[in-house]
């Protein structure tokens, strides 16, 4: 949900009642203002102005038991001794306070990418690399997050798109049930695990819930944490709350926390959720989606885009396209279709590359300042600077053969040479990108036009191809195209994450159970783990 523990509105009532409570009672007569202020007594034109109400800290209702009391501290030692703290010890290193009043969400990611030991990849503060709340800006802008906090697809985004591997479900979803919510506590706080260093056979997991404070009787509504551990006697999980400025870590009821994501998020209308977060063992991915316009993926109503309207506008455009032909000239329509599609204001995301060199710069990677900082790196940054590009070119390569192949297959059945006509992307003869070839500013621009194109069409979920080509003659060579395992290797883990973000950065309706039940966060593909949970 849109979090923050605020209350704009209160604070205006009372600072409206105090004006006028507090003024001076010449200020209603008529006369100009030197007169009003002179009929006044010098100590009551001295008297103090009033400020808005303020708190320190909100005491902490039942049924949520502080952990530093005496009753907290018994649960802690006892799980701590039957092995249900797993994982704590590392977040308790890294528990933060949220910077903002809504930054709940921001701030409960900084704690556990840093807890994950996730490389941002770009500086903090002179020469270290951390993350801070003002560096998650890739999906919803920073300054909105302020005011409004942030929505649970929008985080699951943000978490993706910084490196951590994302496993999300809402309470609302048939894999979201009170059973797989307590499975995945007692999985997240059992681990085995100690220090970063010492990650041999698994890496840290850490679950974070989207909730509602209503259901344990705290003032506001939406708000995001951490687990830090479980007590299995008394069914009790520990919230580590970033909102330390108004309550401490506390214990509630299992069940009582399920409760409190089963509430309706009033501006998603659905229900919170529940995600487990691990470090991904590879660089994060390259490509990423975001909203166009880079603000939020809206219709022409200025609603939210739903998945489900987002599918059948894709079903009833390639599906009527495929419909033209057989063969393999109904797939070249299709796909023709597909792309015309992306690039049009009926898709309401797009595709975006990532920075190859991380590292704040300050005028590209060649000349200038920047020339002179790279003689200042140390070797291995050195190393990783250009480790990094080669990446990033090896994606964009990535793109091209795979658009050379689809060029080369989808062609009319009476066979020949691939023509302008039957060329959907026309990469496949362009030169392989090189580190020298790609110029000083190495950025989302670097992408052509092109290669967005091939990246958004791999960005479309299969379920959404099924439900516009199953039947067809045109659906078993699209499947055999397009299917993630059947890519470059090089290629399957970015488009596996860019399917994983379609449904982050597309709000789910209420038609979803109708039009889109498939295309839900659980079951969309998710950026693989090394180890399943």
């Amino acid at each position: 949900s849109r979090s923050g523990d605020f209350s704009a509105a209160l604070i205006s009532v009372f600072v409206f009642r105090n004006f006028h409570a507090c003024r001076p009672p010449s200020f209603a007569l008529t006369g100009s203002p030197h007169e009003s202020m002179a009929a006044q007594s010098p100590a009551l034109l001295m008297a103090p102005v009033l400020s808005p109400k303020t708190f320190h800290r909100r005491k902490l209702p039942a049924p949520a038991i502080e952990f530093s009391s005496k009753e907290g501290q018994r649960l802690f030692a006892q799980a701590l001794a039957t092995g249900t703290m797993g994982g704590f010890f590392r977040l308790i290193e890294q528990f933060h306070t949220q910077d903002e009043p809504a930054f709940c969400g921001l701030g409960t990611l900084t704690m556990v990418l840093n807890a994950l030991n996730v490389d941002p990849g770009k500086t903090w503060k002179g020469p270290w690399r951390w993350f801070h709340e003002e560096m998650l800006d890739c999906c919803e802008p920073i300054d909105q997050v302020k005011q409004t906090g942030i929505i649970w697809p929008k985080w699951l985004c943000l978490a993706r798109c910084n490196g951590a591997y994302v496993d999300a479900r809402r309470a609302d979803e048939p894999d979201g049930t009170l059973e797989h919510f307590r499975r995945l506590v007692k999985q997240a706080t059992t681990q085995d695990i100690g220090c970063a260093a010492e990650e041999t056979a698994g890496s840290l997991k850490v679950l974070v819930c989207s909730y509602s404070r209503k259901q344990f009787l705290q003032t506001g509504d939406g708000h995001y944490s951490p687990i830090g551990g479980y007590h299995s006697e008394k069914d009790l999980v520990l919230i580590l709350d970033v909102a330390r400025f108004k309550h401490p870590p506390h214990w509630v009821p299992l069940e009582e926390m399920y409760k409190s994501m089963q509430r309706q998020d009033p501006d998603t209308k659905r229900s919170r959720g529940f995600a487990v977060l691990s470090s991904s063992h590879v660089d994060s991915a390259w490509l990423s989606l975001i909203a166009k316009c880079g603000l939020a993926a809206d219709n022409a109503h200025g609603e939210s885009a739903t998945i489900a309207e987002v599918q059948s506008a894709f079903v009833r455009t390639v599906g009527c396209a495929c419909c033209a032909g057989g063969g393999a000239a109904a797939a070249c329509e299709a796909l023709r279709a597909a792309v015309e599609f992306c690039s049009s204001p009926e898709m309401p995301v797009t595709v975006v590359a990532h920075d190859a060199c991380r590292h704040e710069r300050t005028k590209g990677c060649c000349g200038g300042e920047a020339e002179s900082k790279r003689r200042e790196l140390e070797g291995d940054e050195l190393e990783r600077e250009e480790r990094e590009t080669q990446a990033r070119l090896d994606v964009f390569n990535g793109l091209r053969e795979v658009a050379d192949s689809l060029d080369r297959c989808l062609m009319h059945e009476n066979g020949g040479a691939v023509g302008t006509r039957d060329c959907c992307f026309c990469l496949g003869k362009a030169p392989l990108r090189t580190p020298s070839a790609a110029g000083a500013q190495l950025g989302a621009e670097e992408m052509t036009a092109q290669e967005r194109k091939v990246a958004q069409v791999l960005a479309v979920p299969m379920c959404m191809w099924e439900d516009a080509l199953a039947g067809t003659d045109g659906w078993p060579l699209i499947e055999g195209l397009l299917k993630k395992e059947n890519l470059p290797a090089g290629m399957q883990r970015e488009v596996e994450a860019l399917r994983a973000q379609f449904s982050d950065l597309l709000t789910a309706g209420t038609s979803r159970v109708a039009a889109g039940a498939n295309l839900t966060v659980g079951s969309l593909a998710t950026v693989p783990r090394k180890h399943s949970t």
